[in-house]
């Protein structure tokens, strides 16, 4: 199970993101054959987490989600900000004196975040992953855009906005991974993991991450 939001993850075969390509290179060196599913990203994960061997990715290791998985490999760190086009946001103080409605995905770390942090329900706005983001904080709707960080200046480059995108500081980092159901077979998980510790031993990991801080 996977989700659209590029560059980290796309159903286009050509253009799969860092983390699909990650995570092909890893099923094809463990001698799988995966078949990647694009569904809504809430329902994805209650899927993988109550199945059985079913395999998500990109998901953020966060201590709401860590009883509910099999970790088998992180992959890389993201960095989740705040967008906005008046100015900076920081933190999620400024936006809470300020009064921000924030825009998050469903489903997401950043869903979680919010709540975690008590952040006003009646000031965030949850919406389907990878549809209406843009047009909510463009129209008003949403005063910031809680995302990771290189998914949003991608979405932006793409939607070809004219506004200035302006980022502030990083809100959270996190960890994110490979996992699996918690009913996941132990072959599958130890091919998975030495397939992704030989891809860092040889540099193929740092290469895909190269290649794609390079340009998305």
């Amino acid at each position: 199970m996977s989700v659209e939001a590029m560059p980290l993850s796309s159903s286009n075969p050509d253009r799969p993101g860092i983390t699909l390509e990650m995570t092909r290179e890893a099923a094809r060196r463990a001698g799988i054959t995966p078949q990647f599913e694009f569904i809504p990203w809430r329902r994805a994960q209650e899927q993988v987490a109550n199945g059985r061997d079913l395999l998500i990715t990109p998901l953020a290791r966060t201590p709401e989600r860590e009883d509910r998985y099999r970790w088998i490999a992180l992959l890389y760190r993201v960095e989740r900000t705040l967008a906005s086009l008046d100015k900076p946001v920081d933190s999620l103080a400024q936006a809470q004196a300020e009064k921000r409605t924030i825009l998050v995905g469903a489903g997401t770390a950043q869903e979680q975040l919010l709540h975690s942090a008590g952040y006003p329900p009646e000031l965030i706005l949850s919406a389907k992953v990878g549809e209406r983001e843009i047009d909510l904080l463009v129209s008003g709707r949403a005063q910031a855009w809680l995302n990771s960080s290189p998914e949003t200046i991608w979405r932006w480059q793409q939607a070809k906005r004219p506004e200035p995108l302006l980022l502030g500081r990083p809100i959270q980092s996190d960890d994110v991974y490979l996992a699996c159901s918690r009913d996941c077979s132990a072959p599958m998980i130890e091919s998975f993991s030495q397939a992704i510790r030989e891809m860092r031993s040889d540099g193929s990991m740092d290469r895909l991450l190269l290649r794609y801080e390079g340009g998305y």
